[in-house]
Parts: C-alpha cells; sequence; structure tokens
C-alpha cells in the first residue's frame, strides 16, 4: 500500500523523517532502495536523528552492520543499519549474522535490500528514492507485507 509519494528537497529532510518516524511502532523493518547517490544513507541519518539517537550515524558499507540506541516518545530500542551492497549471496548474510538482526528485538533500517530480497521478509516500510532534478529527490514509500 503507497503511504508516501512525493518530491522533497534537502530543507524538507527532517520533515520526511518525521513522517516515517510514525510508522517505527507498526514496523520494525524499513527498507530503502535507490541509486548510488540517491540519498538513502542521508534519510537514515535524519531518520535516526528523529529517533533519538545520539551516536554518529555513518554508512555501514564496510562493517555491513552498525547499531545505535534510540530514545524515541519514551520508548529505548536499538537501531540496526545494515547495508547489503557488498554481499553476493544469502550464505554470505547468515555469516555476518544479519539474519539473526533481522529477526532480533529492534529496528532495521536496510540499505540495498534489492541484493538479497530472499532474507528480507514480513511487515515492513519499503522507501524508493530517486534522484530527480537538481538537488530534490523523490520519496515513495509503502507498506508491505509478504
Amino acid at each position: 500500500m503507497l503511504i508516501l509519494d512525493q518530491e522533497y528537497g534537502i530543507g524538507q529532510l527532517s520533515g520526511i523523517a518525521e513522517k516515517l518516524s510514525e510508522y517505527v511502532k507498526s514496523h520494525d523493518l524499513f527498507t530503502f532502495e535507490g541509486e548510488l547517490g540517491a540519498g538513502k544513507t542521508t534519510l537514515v541519518k535524519a531518520l535516526c536523528a528523529c529517533l533519538g539517537v545520539r551516536d554518529k550515524v555513518s554508512s555501514p558499507t564496510y562493517s555491513l552492520v552498525n547499531q545505535y540506541q534510540a530514545s524515541h516518545h519514551g520508548d529505548h530500542f536499538p537501531v540496526y543499519h545494515i547495508d547489503l551492497y557488498r554481499l553476493d549471496s544469502e550464505e554470505e548474510a547468515f555469516h555476518a549474522g544479519i539474519n539473526e538482526i533481522l529477526s532480533s528485538k529492534g529496528l532495521c533500517l536496510v540499505e540495498w535490500p534489492q541484493r538479497l530480497p530472499e532474507i528480507i521478509n514480513g511487515r515492513r516500510l519499503e522507501i524508493h528514492l530517486t534522484a530527480t532534478e537538481g538537488e530534490l529527490r523523490r520519496i515513495r514509500v509503502y507498506s508491505r507485507e509478504n
């Protein structure tokens, strides 16, 4: 089900993150799809700031997973920022502990889920980002279950 479709600029990023944060209680998996430079990590950083993460949020391209602690509306929970870009198989994800993290308690923010769609299961917020004119981005957000 499509829940958000709009174009935005960098000045609207915190508002977009605030809208996404409304789904944290109903979805514990957010996926971020888009080409290189589409703004996936930038949006994850804005969302983490909105969720009260105090740690420095950075791309987990080489570490595969970064863990943060969120404090949002009185709730405290772990946030797992996962980047699947460098993984080529479900077996690699298993050995890296990704499957275990995806089934743990906490919020999982997954960049490049299209690299390993077989490990992305259940209820999720699917976020598609596209670079448009100049510095603008288009965001399409779907609530999915499989």
